[in-house]
């Protein structure tokens, strides 16, 4: 298999690069986190990945702290053919390194429009939920606690089995919590009660 050919290319002109807005939000924290490590590195090399319309796939926090400390930024240029090729990729490079966490996937997709991911929002801030049980409501009784649930969501393709028959199990639950201690709600094994209520 032939190796392509890639060209790396150096700028100090910041601006130059964008922002995708379905991408998560850069954290301060992290770009100082970077920075840090950047500027303990007797010879540092920051390196983004951007498509050709200077869109940044992966390195947005990299790219923050080079600015912070006036270091180059190295930017390595990968094809997309259109939007969603683009989405997908950051969507990939951000699953498979460490650091998004599942609401971070939804807000993904709440930024491209998705409805199933705006209603599990609204739906876990409505009802006060963490995210795993909100999840496990709304795709019960599939619900499979082995992550296969996680990797769907994750993937983009969650839809919710019943709103209806969620919600009336949400407020079983707080009903319960009234006499209850709410670290109670967060045990899987406490979720499945719910068939014999």
């Amino acid at each position: 298999m032939k190796v392509p050919n890639i060209v790396v290319r150096g700028t100090y002109d910041y601006k130059k690069f964008k922002f995708v807005k379905e991408n998560r939000e850069v954290s301060r924290d992290t770009v100082r986190r970077y920075a840090k490590s950047y500027s303990n590195d007797p010879d540092p090399i920051v390196m983004i990945t951007v498509n050709e319309n200077m869109e940044i796939i992966d390195g947005q926090h990299s790219l923050k702290a080079a600015e912070l400390l006036k270091y180059p930024v190295y930017y390595l240029v990968k094809r997309n053919k259109d939007k969603k090729s683009l989405l997908d990729q950051i969507r990939l490079t951000n699953a498979n390194q460490q650091g998004w966490a599942a609401r971070q996937f939804l807000d993904f997709y709440i930024k491209q429009g998705n409805k199933e991911y705006i209603a599990f929002k609204k739906f876990m801030q409505d009802n006060n939920l963490t995210f795993t049980i909100a999840l496990f409501l709304l795709s019960y009784p599939e619900f499979n606690k082995s992550h296969g649930h996680h990797y769907v969501f994750k993937n983009g393709s969650f839809t919710i089995t019943d709103l209806e028959k969620s919600q009336k199990n949400s407020d079983k639950i707080n009903e319960i919590l009234k006499y209850a201690h709410r670290s109670l709600y967060t045990s899987i094994r406490f979720m499945k009660l719910l068939d014999y209520l």
